[in-house]
């Protein structure tokens, strides 16, 4: 929709020449970061939050003793939801869901195992009741869910989602729960950014300023400190190096993967670290190309913010604001314009301002 000779852009500014150029949909941006960032794990996670939608999407009575297991276990229950790439950071919003639920889908999904499955994985089942501190009579409930369960009967589709469940449960479980980790912990800053810019308020004044913190904070992540420019002309140019890069086990990714990284005897978790760089690189490209965090008319915006009175550099942008914005202020206006940012820097008897306060009252 913003092709340079037919989009919708290009055709309203020839009846609207006034419109501003922001760059796009910002929160966008920070959308496609995202999920930039989910498709070098090969869609593990995302297979198995579909696969849990569809158990319980179309079998009344599995979420019935679902919900059932999740009040032996003191879990808040929900019925796990369908993941869409075209929902604002749903990865985020499904890592969060999981991984509350996750024991209850394991005690749920321990009696789909074969018998042998049962025993090899028995000391997981008991470790989980022991933690959540189950009672005689509840674990006897467990049991007698769990009879119920292997006398239902499943198609050919319903097998198969069980087992690709299984899997990603019990076989490749550090796995599973170290992507959750890192989704959660990772995500969490695109998904306050597209938060932030989702309210009624008038937000332009802050646009610039948070674009530029959250591509900065969000390549820290994975680049070593004195790496990263100082200047936003420079940021926009970065290219990620290896001699940049931080460390595999240095680069962030939350308390509970980095827990398993450092403690786990699993085999795949520098298979998982080296999803995570890629993950990391990709979506920091995307940021560093699609955020208009050197757009000129952004920049003398963020001095429209009360917070940036009395400098110097706010005057510079005040001034530039009548150029960028055109077709405004008549010639009387903008005279009465360039006096005014003058007197404002200095008014003693503007009321304070905080950061709950709205910019247009």
């Amino acid at each position: 929709m913003r092709g340079k000779k037919s989009g919708l852009e290009t055709r309203l500014r020839e009846r609207a020449p006034q419109l501003l150029d922001i760059d796009g949909d910002s929160v966008h941006h920070a959308h496609n970061a995202a999920k930039a960032f989910s498709a070098p794990f090969q869609y593990h996670l995302e297979s198995l939050f579909n696969s849990l939608h569809s158990d319980f999407h179309w079998s009344t009575d599995l979420g019935s003793e679902l919900k059932s297991v999740c009040q032996i276990l003191n879990i808040k229950y929900s019925v796990p939801e369908r993941f869409t790439s075209h929902r604002f950071l749903n990865a985020y919003n499904l890592a969060v869901d999981t991984a509350r639920l996750l024991d209850a889908f394991t005690i749920f999904y321990f009696f789909f195992l074969t018998k042998e499955e049962q025993k090899k994985y028995r000391s997981l089942y008991e470790s989980i009741l022991n933690r959540r501190k189950v009672s005689d009579s509840s674990r006897q409930e467990l049991q007698n869910i769990g009879k119920r369960l292997s006398q239902k009967k499943m198609t050919k589709d319903g097998e198969q989602r069980k087992q690709r469940i299984l899997m990603k449960l019990f076989n490749s479980r550090t796995v599973t729960r170290m992507m959750l980790g890192i989704y959660m912990s990772a995500l969490i800053t695109l998904k306050d950014y597209a938060v932030l810019f989702q309210k009624k308020a008038p937000m332009l004044h802050m646009l610039n300023g948070e674009q530029s913190r959250l591509v900065r904070n969000f390549i820290g992540f994975f680049v070593k400190p004195q790496c990263i420019p100082a200047t936003t002309k420079k940021l926009k140019q970065m290219k990620f190096e290896e001699e940049t890069l931080l460390p595999l086990n240095d680069m962030f990714m939350g308390a509970v993967a980095n827990k398993l990284a450092t403690t786990s005897k699993c085999t795949d978790i520098n298979m998982v670290l080296l999803m995570l760089r890629t993950a990391y690189i990709k979506a920091g490209k995307v940021l560093i190309e699609k955020m208009p965090i050197d757009n000129s008319l952004l920049k003398s915006c963020s001095a429209i913010d009360p917070s940036a009175r009395v400098h110097s550099e706010t005057i510079k942008c005040l001034k530039n604001l009548p150029v960028l914005v055109t077709g405004i202020l008549s010639d009387e206006e903008e005279e009465a314009y360039m006096s005014e940012i003058f007197k404002y820097q200095l008014d003693p008897t503007l009321p304070d301002f905080d950061s709950k306060s709205r910019i247009d009252r």
